[in-house]
């Protein structure tokens, strides 16, 4: 089964001034910002396309998926994802919509485990600077990783498949219609922004470990050595 990474590989767009924004994320030079920021540029934006997104299901249970890095905004992750997931719903149910991303590099031996509060941004969201960057990214989504939004509901049950005639005609509504589908898409289309309050960082080649935790009363980040 395709994932959402494996359709989207091949289209990864990122952002297109990747270092501009990087310098952005990181205006403050927090240590695990500065440490984050680093390892993306010298892996290769391409190579740090996938991550790991950890979520809470309905039944109290962790969930984890891959899903395509985005860029940073409004100075968290972004993942750009369809409002009718699993995910989506699942952070838009509770009171406190928490959620874990993990990165690994392979090539640098470093691994980054970003918890914190997450903004979803979606066709119900109010905020008109929030449709913004919501508008923002979907025209920088290439035309196939918008086309996944036009198809069935995520995760739900696969319907019968159509019969060759339903299907050719399927693919002629969609040739004819390609404006409205991407309407559609668009309405389906949703960005999640996590904003982390905890970072766990460790780097295997070199043996060491830190917590970053971000006070809840100054907004002051503070690192705490571990052991490997």
């Amino acid at each position: 089964m395709a994932t959402e990474s494996s359709r989207n590989a091949a289209e990864y767009t990122g952002v297109k001034d990747a270092k501009k924004e990087n310098q952005g994320f990181n205006a403050d030079r927090t240590e695990w910002r500065t440490k984050l920021v680093e390892a993306i540029e010298k892996e290769g934006h391409e190579q740090s396309r996938i991550i790991y997104v950890a979520t809470i299901s309905e039944k109290g249970l962790p969930t984890v998926r891959t899903c395509i890095f985005r860029g940073f905004q409004r100075g968290g992750v972004v993942i750009a994802t369809d409002k009718r997931t699993n995910k989506v719903k699942q952070l838009k149910d509770k009171e406190k919509p928490v959620a874990q991303v993990l990165w690994y590099f392979q090539g640098q031996k470093q691994q980054f485990r970003l918890t914190g509060m997450v903004e979803t941004i979606d066709s119900e969201t109010k905020s008109e600077d929030q449709q913004k960057i919501r508008s923002n990214f979907w025209e920088k989504m290439g035309s196939r990783s918008k086309k996944w939004n036009t198809g069935p509901t995520p995760s739900a049950p696969t319907a019968k498949t159509p019969s060759a005639k339903a299907q050719a005609e399927e693919e002629e509504i969609q040739r004819e219609g390609g404006f409205a589908m991407e309407e559609e898409g668009f309405d389906n289309f949703a960005l999640l922004i996590l904003h982390p309050v905890s970072v766990d960082w460790s780097d295997v080649a070199f043996g060491e470990h830190k917590l970053y935790e971000k006070d809840s009363q100054d907004a002051n980040w503070h690192a705490l050595r571990l052991n490997p």
